[in-house]
């Protein structure tokens, strides 16, 4: 992403292009209501008896009032973030590592990548494939199996494909399989 942050000595300066960076104006919105430089005041805080609670009333309300809507937009992208990272072929651990810092808490990768599936891709459900791959070289023929999370097939082929991509593999022909309920629906594609 091409906002950047220039800091010299005490001083930063964010810049981006509000057209590219900043689609939705959120960006633009936190700077205008004053929101940016409540969010910073509330990081910059101590833990409890150093921090919050030396904050005045007043000043702890507009904290929360200006910070609180960050924190769930940070948590939805957070969970997007999994999710993408995930059906990409990122591996439990090392999602882990990436959220919290320790690859052994892999129970909390899991549980943010069930959380982003649940909240869906911009509203979007996702759905999970099960997809097989018709691969083959000059020495044989064999399918590649995988589950692939997606909010539509075309996202979920080019998951697949990228995996596939990652282990010198090149299919020659995709079947989804969207599971789900009762109903399953199959899309198969020869690609050779």
């Amino acid at each position: 992403m091409p906002v950047s942050v220039t800091r010299s000595g005490t001083t930063a300066t964010i810049t981006w292009d509000a057209e590219a960076d900043d689609p939705h104006r959120h960006l633009a919105a936190l700077l205008d209501a004053g929101d940016l430089e409540a969010l910073l005041a509330v990081l910059a805080l101590g833990e409890y008896d150093e921090g919050a609670a030396t904050v005045e009333e007043f000043e702890r309300v507009r904290l929360l009032r200006a910070a609180s809507p960050v924190t769930a937009a940070l948590t939805r992208r957070i969970r997007d973030l999994a999710v993408a990272a995930r059906d990409s072929g990122v591996s439990w651990s090392i999602l882990a590592s990436a959220l919290t810092g320790d690859s052994a808490q892999r129970s909390t990768a899991r549980s943010t990548y069930a959380a982003g599936l649940r909240q869906g891709a911009g509203g979007a459900a996702f759905t999970t494939y099960s997809c097989a791959a018709d691969v083959g070289d000059d020495d044989g023929d064999m399918t590649f199996h995988a589950d692939v999370t997606a909010v539509s097939p075309d996202a979920a082929r080019t998951a697949l494909t990228r995996r596939l991509a990652d282990r010198g593999l090149t299919a020659r022909r995709i079947t989804l399989t969207a599971r789900g309920g009762i109903q399953q629906t199959e899309i198969s594609e020869d690609l050779s």
